[in-house]
C-alpha cells in the first residue's frame, strides 16, 4: 500500500510516496493526492530530511529507496548519488564513472527517468558546456536546487 507525504518548498510542493517501507518516488506536483500525509516512518523521516536540506542543515540523504529501472539506468542512479553536494559532473564525464565513456546521452536519458528527485541528485549533472538542460521539472528548479550556489537562493 503506498503512503503519502507532501512537503511545501520555496519552489515548489513535494510529493513522497513510501511502498514496502522504500522511497520509491520524490516529485514535484501541483496537488495533494491525498488530504494527510501517512503517519509512517519513513514518510516522516523522508519529510524531515528534505526539510533539514533546504533549510541547509543536510547534504546528504540517509533513506530506505528503491532504484526500479533497467540494470544501465539503476547503475546510472546509483553514481549519480555519489556526486557531492555543492559540485557537478558533466553527462560525459558521468558516462566515463560508470565505465561507457561514450553513453553521455544514454546517460541524459536515464537521468529522465528518475523517479527520486533531489535523493537521487540529478539536478548536479549538466553539458559538456556546464549549462542547464532538459530538467524535469524546468530549468529554475534546477537552478535552485544545486547547478549555481545553493546558498544564494535561501
Amino acid at each position: 500500500m503506498k503512503k503519502y507525504g507532501y512537503l511545501t518548498t520555496k519552489i515548489g510542493l513535494i510529493e513522497i510516496i513510501v511502498v514496502a517501507e522504500q522511497v520509491v518516488k520524490v516529485s514535484f506536483v501541483n496537488t495533494r493526492q491525498v488530504a494527510k500525509d501517512s503517519s509512517n516512518i519513513v514518510v516522516v523521516n523522508c519529510l524531515k530530511q528534505l526539510a533539514m536540506y533546504f533549510d541547509k542543515k543536510l547534504s546528504d540523504f540517509n533513506l530506505p529507496i528503491a532504484l526500479k529501472g533497467t540494470p544501465f539506468q539503476e547503475l546510472v542512479w546509483s553514481k549519480t548519488c555519489t556526486i557531492q553536494f555543492g559540485t557537478t559532473l558533466t553527462y560525459q564525464e558521468l558516462a566515463q564513472k560508470i565505465g561507457y565513456p561514450k553513453a553521455s546521452r544514454a546517460v541524459g536519458s536515464a537521468l529522465s527517468k528518475n523517479l527520486l528527485a533531489i535523493i537521487v541528485p540529478c539536478h548536479r549533472v549538466v553539458n559538456k558546456n556546464k549549462n542547464i538542460v532538459n530538467y524535469l521539472y524546468g530549468a529554475h528548479i534546477k537552478n535552485f536546487l544545486g547547478f549555481s550556489p545553493f546558498m544564494y537562493y535561501f
